[in-house]
């Protein structure tokens, strides 16, 4: 069981992990979905945050990443989230629906520490040429499979982009506190197009929220990259969305 022994130190299997958590090597591949602007409110957890919408359509996001060197460790992750406005009409940001991953490490620490909704799965994250093939299952029952291929243009400079997540989180003590943070991601030979990714849903709980948020449809963009960054504390917002 995860035990903070310090102000962002924890304990946790018998390792320590101290914040911010570096991630030094990746492989980043994430495609964007238009989805109607019901299935986006219904996937938000709190009602403090507001999806964001363009002409009536909301925007759901499928993000692959294989963790090759970080201080969780090394393994492979599947995000599902749905972009938002924080409370006020503050910051434009990402509300992670699903993250399962394939090491208890991750998840354990990542529940604990920053309220992410992980949860153990099981599946591969591979390169081909021009992007990434996955496959993701909860046991015997499959969640998903996705190719995705980025054949348009390529940004020869590194960039640093803000992203800005939110998370209720999901038990504990404290669970259905709202909780965000901001993580500068560092991307290298970014590539990015129009549509460029195949889905096949299964009938898993998580592949019917992705459904409902238009991942089995063509994309509007997908984008891969190399992917360096530093993950800080995930401060709670306050209060409870009830």
């Amino acid at each position: 069981m995860a035990e903070r022994i310090g102000k962002d130190t924890w304990r946790i299997q018998g390792r320590t992990v101290t914040l911010p958590v570096a991630i030094r090597e990746s492989l980043l591949a994430i495609s964007v979905f238009a989805c109607s602007a019901g299935a986006a409110r219904s996937a938000v957890a709190d009602h403090r945050l507001t999806p964001l919408t363009i002409a009536g359509r909301g925007f759901a996001s499928l993000m692959f990443v294989k963790y090759r060197d970080s201080d969780l460790g090394t393994y492979d992750e599947v995000g599902l989230s749905v972009a938002v406005r924080g409370p006020a009409r503050g910051a434009i940001g990402a509300y992670i629906v699903e993250l399962p991953v394939t090491q208890s490490f991750t998840l354990e620490a990542g529940r604990a520490i920053w309220g992410l909704p992980k949860w153990l799965a099981q599946g591969t994250i591979s390169d081909c040429r021009s992007g990434v093939q996955a496959r993701l299952c909860d046991g015997t029952q499959s969640v998903l499979t996705a190719a995705l291929d980025v054949r348009g243009l390529r940004i020869p400079v590194p960039i640093t982009i803000p992203v800005v997540c939110w998370v209720v989180r999901p038990d504990g003590p404290d669970v259905g506190e709202l909780l965000h943070g901001t993580a500068r991601i560092r991307l290298k030979d970014l590539r990015i197009g129009l549509g460029g990714a195949r889905v096949v849903l299964g009938e898993h709980r998580m592949a019917r929220t992705a459904r409902a948020l238009g991942v089995s449809d063509p994309p509007l963009c997908t984008a891969v990259a190399r992917m360096t960054t530093e993950l800080g504390a995930f401060p709670p917002l306050g209060g409870h969305p009830h």
